[in-house]
């Protein structure tokens, strides 16, 4: 049995590599850590306690670390409709969240990439997450183009995943004369509807009556003038109110 990972103090030549104790163990917590999991790790593990002439091995409590093949995939997103002439950025989100070597990001297909952005981001729990950004202008002959994100590994240990695009027409040509306007229609209210033909009403009345009056005015004036030609002197009118049975004066002036 050989010792693959120490704990306060003692050294060991797998000490800050792969393989170390993450828990504490002076309080029962004997988490163990394996970063970029190899074949060779496949085995079982025992805990071992040493201090000073004290040495026990819990021989009796073991566990089998049993490796796999890579089975997650890279996430991309986003995977919507994407618009020709406009540009759009796609993100590449590698499996796992291990604090060890960060892996290797590519891009696959004939996007014309104008932009790429690799970064890696801590998480609370101190492993990491890595991710690689590409920005592009798709045009209509990008529809249905392959585009696929391989995240290599350690012992060139792969994982990809792969998306088609769906690229879109713009839906304007940028030509004002052939924008077509579409009219917005909106429901009215009753309330609204009596109140604005009650108002069209009272306008209409309004305007009838001073129309009336304007014509009134205008045929009296025409008599009035008409009369006092006769004479050929001007002549004043005067309604006199209050007088018995309404009787009208025309004063003549020399």
């Amino acid at each position: 049995m050989k010792t693959v990972a120490v704990k306060s103090g003692y050294d060991s030549e797998y000490r800050g590599e792969r393989i170390f104790l993450t828990g504490d163990v002076w309080r029962g917590d004997c988490s163990l850590m394996i970063n970029n999991a190899r074949q060779q790790d496949a085995d079982y593990y025992t805990f071992k306690l040493e201090d000073g002439f004290l040495q026990y091995t819990f021989s009796t409590f073991r566990t089998f670390l049993r490796v796999t093949e890579l089975s997650d995939k890279p996430e991309i997103s986003p995977a919507g409709i994407i618009v020709a002439g406009q540009g759009v950025t796609l993100s590449c989100t590698s499996p796992g969240r291990c604090p060890g070597k960060p892996p290797l990001i590519k891009w696959e297909g004939k996007a014309k990439i104008k932009t790429e952005r690799i970064y890696a981001i801590i998480n609370e729990d101190g492993t990491t997450t890595h991710y690689s950004n590409i920005t592009f202008v798709p045009s209509i002959e990008d529809d249905g183009l392959q585009l696929t994100c391989a995240v290599i590994y350690e012992n060139n240990v792969t994982t990809r995943n792969g998306i088609s695009l769906s690229v879109k027409d713009t839906p304007h040509t940028g030509d004002p004369s052939t924008d077509i306007s579409v009219p917005v229609c909106r429901s009215l209210g009753l309330d609204l509807i009596a109140g604005m033909v009650a108002g069209n009403v009272v306008i209409l009345m309004l305007i009838v009556v001073g129309t009336y009056c304007f014509l009134k005015r205008h045929v009296e004036k025409r008599l009035l003038e008409k009369g006092s030609g006769a004479q050929g002197t001007e002549s004043t009118y005067q309604n006199l109110r209050g007088q018995k049975n309404d009787i009208y004066y025309c004063l003549g002036t020399q």
